[in-house]
C-alpha cells in the first residue's frame, strides 16, 4: 500500500532478527505540525488525513490492528508528498469477532475501552487514535493531555468521557469539527468506521467549478 512503510529486507544474526525498512527523509507528522508557522489549511489536513485513513483501512481489511497510531508514527517521503504509517511493534492480528485485552497505545491516544480494561474489538481503537490525530492536525494541540499538577488518571477520566475542548482563537472548519465529533465517541459501537470517515464531506474533493 502506498501509505505503508516498505520492508526491504529481513536479516538474521545468531541473536537477532533485523528488519530493513525504507528510508523516509522528510520527518514525521509531529515535525510537520510543530514546524508549521500556522495551522494547516483545511484542504491540507483533509488530504493528509484521507491518506492516513486509507492506510488504516487497508490494515483493517488485512485484519491487522496497529495499536499505536500517533503523529510520531506517521512519516513522510521526500518533499512530504506521501505519508507512510510505521512502527508496528504493537500491531496485532485480529480477525473478525476476536476481542483483545492487551493494554496498548500511547497515553494521549488510547481509546476509552482500553483504559477501562474491557475486552475490545481492535479496529475501533485505531479509529479513536485517528480522531486524536485529526484534532492535532487541525489545532497543533492534542485533545487529551495531562495538565500541570494533575495525575495521568485525570486525563484518562476525560478520555473515558470524550471530554475535550477546541482551543480558543483557532479557527477550525465546521465539517472537520463534525468529523472529529463522530470519531471521538466513548462507545466503540457508535464510533465512526473507516468507510464512514472516508465518505464524510470534510474529506470530499473540492468542487473544481467552485473558486
Amino acid at each position: 500500500h502506498p501509505n505503508m512503510v516498505e520492508a526491504l529486507d529481513l536479516l538474521s544474526t545468531p541473536d537477532h532478527w533485523c528488519l530493513v525498512l525504507e528510508y523516509l527523509p522528510a520527518g514525521d507528522m509531529f515535525s510537520l505540525i510543530v514546524d508549521a508557522p500556522e495551522t494547516l489549511t483545511p484542504r491540507e489536513v483533509a488530504r493528509l488525513f484521507a491518506e492516513l485513513a486509507m492506510a488504516v483501512g487497508y490494515m483493517h481489511r488485512k485484519h491487522v490492528v496497529h495499536g499505536d497510531l500517533k503523529i510520531e508514527n506517521v512519516l513522510f517521503t521526500a518533499n512530504r508528498r506521501t505519508l507512510k504509517v510505521t512502527d508496528f511493534g504493537l500491531a496485532t492480528w485480529c480477525p473478525p469477532g476476536q476481542r483483545l485485552t492487551a493494554r496498548c497505545g500511547s497515553e494521549e491516544y488510547v481509546a476509552p475501552e482500553v483504559i477501562q480494561g474491557l475486552a475490545y474489538e481492535g479496529p475501533p481503537i485505531d479509529v479513536w487514535a485517528l480522531g486524536v490525530i485529526l484534532f492535532a492536525l487541525l489545532t497543533k494541540e492534542l485533545p487529551f493531555v495531562t495538565r500541570p499538577g494533575e495525575r495521568t488518571r485525570a486525563m484518562f477520566h476525560r478520555i473515558a468521557r470524550a471530554e475535550y475542548k477546541w482551543p480558543a482563537g483557532v479557527a477550525v472548519d465546521p465539517l472537520a469539527k463534525d468529523l472529529v465529533g463522530l470519531i471521538l465517541v466513548p462507545f466503540p459501537s457508535r464510533r465512526a468506521t473507516i468507510p464512514q470517515i472516508l465518505a464524510h464531506p470534510f474529506l470530499a474533493p473540492p468542487d473544481p467549478f467552485v473558486q
